[in-house]
């Protein structure tokens, strides 16, 4: 099939953005909140995050790509410099193609470095493409960032625009420059993927046209598909906020006993140690469903920050009372607070930091604040409620500084033992072994009830969260998203995975696919190649992925149906959000133009048996639920996370029996 003969699908010229640098807000920020932002035309998106290499004065909501105008006509042009740090600066297209096509670009370079057409794309770590490479022309593909260089020919210099065309079929895929074919190849399955634009130094864009005989593009999988298997999801209750709320850092707990969950929302505030800054609860506000304010430890600000750290308060039965209390940290006083009347049951100040040696600065890979000697007093990063002395589930305190020592309390607040590792952003903890008592795994490291090293992995990067079960056979297994070092897996058997996935930030644990024996992990990344979602096998090995709909991703396990089969929570966006399946289809839709978007969570608030989803911003709360509830008869109830919330956590749903004990 010629070129003359394919019909035309797409014919870019740039004409409809506007003049400027294109939106790609990258920021910690855009991790854990679902910011609202102008979208690029025609569904254009920047998946690279520029904050590492960003040319002249960018704005951190910037992309290095920008709109410029020449002439009569406007040009998409690449600005990043010589000092550019990443692998491959990527403009692509949502639709995925899919299809033997022809993807034709002009463009002019201005610089020796790699600038053409991106196809077959999968992700930012994954594609294939046609480089203009100097006085080179490479046919090069991407796994998992590695470039391997497939074909290359010499071609001439030239400052003119230049035509460089890639033609696919099923097996096989053709590039000609200014219309004369100079590469031909085989590549398996080179028709499947989306397009897009590549460079990584200065170079001009005036036209993009992809023409193709018969094929369609493949819609996005946020676009929903409907199935009368899941109930849509239907609006419960709406809650005014009033000045409780501050993003993400909100608890919920059954504060009262009645058997529905209230929320306790925190106000951070920064305290300036000598070296470093912290931050510790400013204002405590604990809400009900019905929106009535149950009471205010504090003095709310009008504008709070909406930090993407932890801030120290969890609430959870410490008691066995039948209701939460609250365990928050005030600066360096450490308060246990009754949930029903937000008054003060016991208080101490927190301990007093060890002396580190100043060696612990250097363990604290890629990030790290002070080691936790800056300040008199202990300024708790976060909290986890455990079980250490075995009396009961949340009836023990472990507090944590930003990355170095791990605190251990007693529900009395009695200081029982420090230890020093690094501890990564949140432990988890469970009764591993049956004992009785809890195990603590605190970043790559392993500790027994009373705070002894019982192993530990020494990697660079810290973990950005962690979570452990006990498998059917009695193995151990403990995961590990861990930024740059990937998705590591480890069990009792001495045997390590490490899956190299990119920054790997969020995890989920779930019966996503029910027709496969096991659970499968859902991991999202952030940093360097933010937005991909990987669903994977026990042993982190890729199914399938998604990019483009993870914007404030919690990748969060959702109980529905209440039939075993988990379906995931990836986004609260007005234009994806909602429920997703184990095949990356969009399944429940969350209805409504003028609800929240910036956070989403997952939880029975309501005590129906099922999860509802939760959506929230500054000001008001929506909680959706299925239209139609399963029998009780048939109702699967997982094993989730109760207590012990938090930015870092893994999320599981784990089949009842499977433990762990408890959250």
């Amino acid at each position: 099939m010629t070129m003359a003969g394919m019909r035309k699908l797409v014919d870019e010229e740039f004409s409809a953005f506007e003049v400027g640098h294109l939106f790609a807000d990258f920021t910690a920020q855009g991790e854990y909140y679902c910011l609202l932002h102008p979208t690029c035309p025609n569904g254009w998106y920047d998946p690279i995050n520029h904050t590492g290499g960003r040319a002249g004065r960018l704005k951190l909501d910037q992309s290095s790509w920008c709109i410029r105008k020449v002439g009569s006509r406007q040009v998409l042009a690449q600005t990043i410099g010589a000092k550019a740090k990443h692998e491959a600066y990527l403009l692509v297209m949502g639709e995925k193609q899919v299809g033997p096509a022809t993807v034709e670009a002009e463009l002019k370079t201005g610089t020796p470095r790699e600038c053409g057409v991106v196809f077959n794309y999968q992700h930012s770590r994954q594609f294939a493409a046609a480089l203009l490479h100097g006085t080179r022309l490479d046919l090069v593909v991407f796994e998992q960032s590695v470039q391997k260089i497939l074909a290359s020919t010499k071609v001439s210099a030239s400052k003119s625009w230049r035509r460089l065309a890639v033609t696919t079929s099923n097996t096989s895929v053709r590039v000609a420059l200014n219309g004369k074919a100079v590469i031909k190849t085989e590549l398996a399955r080179a028709g499947l993927g989306k397009v897009g634009l590549m460079a990584n130094g200065v170079c001009t864009f005036r036209r993009l046209v992809v023409r193709a005989d018969g094929f369609k593009p493949t819609p996005l999988s946020a676009r929903p598909k409907r199935s009368s298997r899941y109930a849509p999801a239907e609006l419960r209750c709406r809650v005014d906020l009033g000045d409780a709320s501050a993003g993400r850092q909100v608890r919920f707990a059954d504060l009262t006993g009645d058997g529905r969950e209230e929320m306790v929302f925190a106000h951070p505030t920064p305290v300036m140690g000598r070296q470093w800054k912290y931050y510790t609860v400013g204002c405590l506000t604990a809400v009900d469903l019905d929106g009535n304010v149950l009471w205010r430890r504090g003095k709310p600000v009008s504008n709070p920050e909406p930090v993407t750290r932890d801030v120290p308060f969890q609430a959870a039965d410490i008691d066995n009372r039948g209701r939460a209390d609250v365990i928050a940290a005030f600066g360096d006083e450490l308060h246990i607070i009754d949930g029903r009347t937000g008054k003060t049951r016991r208080m101490i100040k927190t301990p007093k930091p060890p002396k580190m040696e100043p060696y612990w600065n250097e363990l604290s890979q890629f990030w790290g604040d002070g080691p936790g000697d800056d300040l008199p007093r202990l300024l708790p990063d976060s909290i986890r409620l455990c079980n250490l002395t075995g009396k009961r589930p949340f009836g023990d305190i472990l507090l944590k500084d930003r990355y170095h020592c791990i605190y251990a309390l007693d529900n009395r607040l009695k200081l029982r033992w420090i230890h020093r590792c690094v501890t990564g952003h949140y432990l988890y903890t469970a009764d591993l072994d049956r004992d009785g008592h809890d195990e603590i795994v605190a970043g790559y490291s392993r500790l027994d009830f009373k705070g002894n090293l019982t192993g530990r992995l020494v990697l660079s990067d810290h973990p950005d969260a962690c979570f452990a079960q006990k498998l059917p056979g009695g193995v151990i297994r403990r995961y590990h998203p861990a930024g740059e070092e990937g998705l590591i897996i480890e069990d009792s058997r001495g045997y390590v995975i490490e899956r190299k996935l990119g920054h790997v930030q969020h995890l989920s644990v779930g019966n996503f696919l029910p027709d496969r024996d096991g659970l499968e992990l859902v991991a999202v990344l952030y940093w360097g190649n933010p937005g991909i979602i990987y669903l994977c096998d026990p042993d982190g090995r890729e199914l399938r992925t998604l990019e483009g709909v993870g914007l404030g991703s919690v990748c969060q396990p959702v109980n529905w149906t209440a039939d075993g089969q988990d379906l995931i929570l990836l986004t609260p966006a007005l234009h994806c959000g909602g429920l997703y399946d184990g095949e990356f289809n969009r399944v429940v839709p969350l209805p409504g133009r003028d609800r929240p978007s910036l956070c989403a969570e997952a939880r029975d608030v309501l005590g129906e048996g099922v999860d509802q989803i939760i959506v929230w911003d500054k000001k008001q709360m929506f909680v959706y639920g299925p239209s139609r509830l399963p029998s009780n008869a048939k109702r699967y109830r997982p094993i989730r996370p109760r207590a012990n919330q938090s930015n870092y956590m893994v999320y599981y749903s784990l089949p009842p029996g499977a433990g762990p004990a408890a959250d």
